[in-house]
């Protein structure tokens, strides 16, 4: 587990982020290792299983004040039933149009949780990229995978969060 790389980073805040359905926001924070909400403090960090072939679990984990987690992951679950037909979320790094967004089932862990794909068409290939989102108290956790190598390859990609990345880390949240 490591600090993600600046090569690749969306935006460096939810302030760089533009977005054609305002609802979305929370998906697209989620899915650019972005804090939802009004966080007090937030760190991410990144795992391969394979290195640059087997994909990356990103980590993003955002403290909050009393209530202010609730509020976010309401948010992001008021975004996965909003946004199903797709939204675009823009950056001074460019564009990311997502095709759709659906509810998974999940795990239950910690006081809620969530999970949600989405696709994104990139130069005429589809990639699947998988979230989750767990909150524990105050502290909210999300997982987002993706195959960035398969991305600028053109190869399609449906990589799954690293379930071992997942569980460590919700069991040192408890």
């Amino acid at each position: 587990v490591e600090e993600p790389s600046d090569e690749f980073v969306f935006a460096k805040s939810p302030d760089e982020v533009t977005l054609d359905k305002k609802v979305c926001a929370p998906l697209a924070y989620a899915m650019n290792q972005l804090p939802l909400g009004e966080p007090q403090a937030d760190l991410t960090r990144v795992a391969s299983k394979d290195g640059l072939n087997g994909g990356f679990t990103y980590v993003t984990l955002t403290a909050y004040e009393d209530g202010g987690a609730e509020s976010a992951m309401a948010g992001l679950s008021k975004a996965v039933a909003s946004c199903g037909d797709g939204f675009t979320a823009k950056s001074k790094s460019g564009t990311s149009p997502y095709d759709s967004v659906t509810a998974e089932p999940t795990t239950k862990a910690g006081d809620e949780s969530l999970a949600f794909k989405s696709t994104m068409t990139v130069l005429g290939t589809t990639h699947t990229l998988h979230s989750a989102a767990v909150r524990h108290d105050d502290v909210i956790a999300v997982y987002f995978s993706v195959d960035g190598r398969a991305i600028a390859e053109s190869r399609p990609s449906d990589v799954k969060l690293a379930a071992v990345v997942v569980g460590a880390q919700n069991a040192k949240l408890g």
